[in-house]
């Protein structure tokens, strides 16, 4: 039977993890909010055409390489009594079809949260917040040929 429980972290002192704890006959087990952000976090970044987490700069990418957590604004993990929902915040690479790439997020959220912590994953909310335009050449990619011609102003 699992339960939900609110824990001080001793990493923070003033954080409250959400734990999902289930009894077995050896004692308890129990698995903080903060695991399955880290596992949401791995595998969305993971996905093609994900360019980068809401609130994630240069800056906080080298703080994560490090070890250092920088305050987390693009995970949400709501634990319920028998499952998890998570609400995950994205910016995608200008050029990539949106809802596949959102689609994909679920997806691998749903699949890596399930096999790596046990815990029914309810729903995954994607909010993609923005688009990245990769600035190599300042050029926008060309996404079809044939719109050009479409979108063509005539000084009539």
């Amino acid at each position: 039977m699992a339960n939900i429980s609110r824990k001080s972290s001793a990493n923070t002192s003033s954080a409250i993890a959400r734990t999902r704890s289930e009894e077995n006959e050896m004692g308890s087990i129990q698995i903080s909010e903060d695991v399955v952000a880290a596992v949401v976090r791995k595998y969305t970044l993971s996905v093609p055409g994900v360019a980068r987490m809401v609130g994630q700069s240069i800056v906080g990418g080298l703080a994560n390489i490090i070890g250092k957590k920088v305050s987390d604004r693009a995970i949400r993990v709501d634990v319920d009594s028998d499952h998890v929902n998570v609400t995950v915040s994205i910016i995608v690479k200008f050029g990539e079809h949106v809802p596949t790439v959102a689609t994909n997020v679920q997806n691998v959220c749903r699949k890596y949260v399930e096999q790596l912590t046990g815990q029914k994953v309810g729903r995954v909310n994607v909010v993609v917040q923005n688009l990245e335009v990769e600035e190599e050449d300042g050029e926008l990619p060309d996404l079809d040929d044939d719109t050009d011609d479409d979108l063509a102003v005539t000084g009539e």
